[in-house]
């Protein structure tokens, strides 16, 4: 048995559910807090074996609050992390590991790859700060190291920074971490 056309009047009462449906549908979702962070003083042909220094601004670009600001330097095999420091606390420090052949890490906050040169490394550098809302001061922290003796002259060295939510938009983590790019 066919149906007929909706009449005019049902039609109002269709659009009604149907909004009612998406509305259910998304109650849950948020807008992501989009961690964003500008590294400044990364020098463009450092010495062997002289320190350098970066300045690793984090902020949140978002007008929703995230939680559990963090970092992760991803560095090519022949830099080394001599110390991070923040506002004089020293951060909690993680390392991640070394790449291997397939040049992939996970993340073990947010699960997610990490891309890198084999025998290069990643590390987790946490903020003692418990959110980031937009608008305030950047969180800068300042991340040293070194070029080692062995590098090839004249060939260039990755040095990476991703920011990232360890808590995402929630204060326990309920929806998961949120990463920015680097």
């Amino acid at each position: 048995m066919r149906k007929s056309n909706p009449t005019s009047q049902e039609i109002p009462g269709m659009i009604a559910a149907c909004l009612g449906l998406a509305l259910i549908m998304f109650a849950g979702t948020t807008l992501a807090q989009v961690p964003a962070v500008a590294v400044t003083g990364l020098p463009a042909t450092p010495l062997i074996g002289e320190e350098f220094c970066v300045d690793a601004s984090f902020s949140n670009t978002d007008a929703n609050t995230g939680y559990g600001p963090y970092l992760i330097a991803v560095v090519d095999p022949g830099i080394q992390i001599s110390s991070v420091s923040f506002v004089d606390i020293p951060p909690v420090i993680e390392e991640i590991g070394v790449f291997d052949a397939s040049g992939v890490l996970t993340d073990p906050i947010s699960d997610l790859p990490l891309n890198g040169s084999e025998g290069g490394s990643a590390w987790i550098a946490r903020y003692p700060v418990g959110s980031v809302d937009l608008g305030q001061p950047d969180l800068v922290m300042s991340i040293c190291g070194g070029v080692d003796a062995g590098v090839t002259i004249g060939a260039p060295l990755a040095f990476n920074i991703i920011p990232g939510f360890e808590f995402g938009d929630t204060t326990v983590g309920t929806n998961g971490a949120i990463t920015g790019t680097s």
